[in-house]
């Protein structure tokens, strides 16, 4: 009952986690090939 209890409370932060991560990550993602992208096209030029 007890580990159920908390079996549940993680999968809810976790779940929590996740939602507030992904969003990050792909901001984040997106960022580094955006700045990567500017850094390719000042060596191109």
């Amino acid at each position: 009952m007890w580990t159920d209890q908390v079996y549940n409370y993680d999968y809810k932060l976790f779940n929590k986690f996740m939602t507030v991560q992904i969003p990050l990550l792909i901001g984040v993602e997106k960022a580094i090939s955006r700045r990567y992208s500017v850094f390719a096209d000042v060596g191109a030029t």
